[in-house]
């Protein structure tokens, strides 16, 4: 009988290859953990079909929804999307709005920010980069506002020092 298990699964590695396999499938996005007693080769059959078999990709395209009122829709629904958003912009959407850690990405997939919403106003740590994934600029987000130490960065790295301070509500309020 298998057991399947996600997460943590530091305890599994240490034991013998005959009793773990991990399946990575094109649907999860976390390693999938089979511990069986007895392996036999239609387990593993089984395990291999499933790791294969293309699934449906389980989020929407940012670019398929539309904005209206400060919410995102599906363009199909009157109810704000709640759900998984990938691509350029890759995250998750509650009541149309964006929660928790989001990833954006430049149109030749280059990672072009990274940071954390709460009721979709950025909060929390921040980090944009250049088109040549240096940091463009690095700080914290208080209901959408800057706040506190921001360093704004050159494309070659450099610290650009009229930029970076202190914010406080947004503003700059010291060097």
């Amino acid at each position: 009988m298998g057991i399947f298990y996600q997460g943590n699964c530091n305890w599994i590695t240490n034991l013998p290859l005959i009793y773990q396999i991990k399946v990575t499938t094109s649907f999860l996005h976390y390693p999938l953990y089979v511990r069986t007693e007895r392996m036999n080769r239609y387990t593993l059959i089984i395990i291999f079909l499933i790791s294969i078999v293309p699934f449906p990709c389980l989020g929407v395209e940012f670019d398929k929804l539309i904005e209206r009122d400060g919410l995102y829709y599906k363009s199909s629904s009157d109810d704000p999307f709640t759900g998984t958003v990938i691509g350029e912009q890759q995250g998750y959407m509650h009541n149309g709005k964006r929660e928790g850690y989001w990833r954006f990405f430049y149109s030749d997939n280059v990672l072009k920010a990274t940071g954390n919403y709460k009721h979709g106003m950025q909060n929390g740590k921040f980090t944009i980069y250049h088109d040549n994934s240096q940091i463009l600029y690095q700080g914290n987000y208080l209901e959408g506002k800057k706040e506190g130490l921001f360093n704004f960065y050159y494309k070659d790295g450099r610290i650009n020092k009229q930029k970076s301070g202190i914010y406080r509500d947004g503003l700059k309020i010291e060097d």
